[in-house]
């Protein structure tokens, strides 16, 4: 029989067993402390490749979609470039003529292939290059901006601002009885002596073209408000190959006629009145059912961050910019005339900085760009070279 004193000892000898109890040895603490460290080391490893290369991947990715949808931005335009005007293709600067007249002021397309620019006058044409600035300088032909790049190779031109006039389908189409023969002759002052009528196909298509809206909603109906210079006032038919200006308001009659859905258009006036060697050509004739197109007119330039195209209006300072895409650094043209070959370098950068050493990126950027192609602060500044950086290039053949 176990009395209270025994019962306190015994619970007092457990109790003293459990204190006794054997604990970790330090070998085992160390051990432990090991495996911890190997396993914590390995996952905090693989933490940071993973964040690197998502930033990396992020990076990249950024950089990617931003130029494509520059280029899905561009493609319908570039395809649509020179259509209905003159290339300049002989380098006889019938582009420049064919838009030239006793205006206020000369419209964008005028100063794009400025006869007066003496040896460059040959390039100016639908697409014409200019160097940094260029955009700013235009209507003033001394500007050095306006000048290229020196030219890698004969009939090769390069440039960081891409000036280019395309021709938008409207679906308005010509009715028969509204043609015009001309017979394919170089262009004199005696064939636009008197404007062309030309009635349209289908009732309200004058009303059509007046409110013709193209790209997200923008308005770039025809007008003869401040009448050559502005964009709106020429219209393209694609076999033609030279532009006609709507004519202006008489007492007898409205150069745009919508009740009888008649525009009253010439060649520009001064398209046959110089030197035969600059005048334009009648390349084709106008037939009864060809679409008519509207003229649009576009710089594209980056700012050191942003691809812009800066689409022109009334005259050749109103415009409005629109950013085609972000993280853009550096945009650069080449335009090989000979072979109607346009290709478009663009140097994009994530969104990470510091990340790459400017050493890997200039290495990066020789392996990519042509070798004529200076690297230099103006291309990429010495901030976008700590970045990642992609170049995309994109060539288009030029058909018009």
């Amino acid at each position: 029989m176990i009395n209270s004193t025994d019962d306190k000892r015994l619970k007092l000898k457990m109790f003293s067993k459990k204190l006794c109890s054997p604990a970790f040895t330090i070998v085992e603490l160390l051990i432990v402390m090991i495996i911890v460290a190997i396993v914590g080391g390995v996952a905090v490893s693989a933490f940071f490749v993973t964040l690197n290369s998502y930033r990396q991947s992020d990076d990249y990715i950024t950089a990617a979609e931003e130029v494509e949808y520059a280029m899905a931005a561009l493609r319908s335009q570039i395809t649509n470039i020179g259509l209905g005007m003159p290339n300049n293709a002989s380098g006889s600067g019938s582009f420049n003529i064919s838009f030239t007249g006793p205006f206020g002021d000369q419209p964008i397309m005028a100063y794009m292939g400025d006869i007066n620019r003496g040896a460059n006058r040959n390039w100016g044409g639908p697409i014409t290059l200019g160097e940094k600035y260029a955009r700013d300088y235009m209507g003033d032909p001394s500007a050095s901006h306006l000048s290229t790049a020196p030219n890698p190779s004969a009939g090769v031109y390069t440039g960081r601002e891409l000036f280019y006039a395309w021709a938008v389908p409207t679906g308005v189409r010509l009715k028969k009885g509204s043609e015009w023969n001309p017979g394919g002759a170089p262009l004199f002052s005696s064939d636009n002596a008197n404007p062309i009528e030309l009635m349209l196909l289908d009732n309200g298509d004058v009303e059509k073209l007046v409110k013709f809206t193209y790209d997200f909603g923008r308005s770039i109906g025809i007008s003869n408000s401040k009448r050559g210079a502005n964009i709106g006032s020429w219209i393209l038919f694609p076999s033609f190959k030279v532009p006609l200006l709507i004519e202006e308001d008489t007492p007898a009659n409205k150069a745009i006629d919508e009740n009888n859905n008649i525009i009253r258009v010439r060649p520009a006036p001064y398209a046959g009145t110089h030197p035969t060697a600059y005048n334009a050509r009648m390349e084709g004739n106008l037939y009864g059912y060809e679409e008519v197109h509207l003229l649009q007119v576009a710089c594209i330039y980056s700012n050191g961050d942003k691809l812009i195209q800066r689409i022109y209006g009334e005259d050749v300072n109103t415009y409005t910019e629109r950013i085609l895409a972000n993280n853009i650094i550096s945009a650069y043209f080449i335009f090989d005339d000979d072979r109607r070959i346009l290709t478009m370098y663009t140097i994009a950068r994530g969104n990470s900085r510091s990340e790459v050493s400017p050493a890997y990126n200039q290495v990066y950027l020789r392996s990519k760009l042509p070798s004529y192609i200076q690297i230099d602060d103006n291309l990429v500044s010495s901030l976008d070279m700590g970045c990642r950086i992609l170049v995309e290039s994109l060539t288009w053949r030029i058909r018009n």
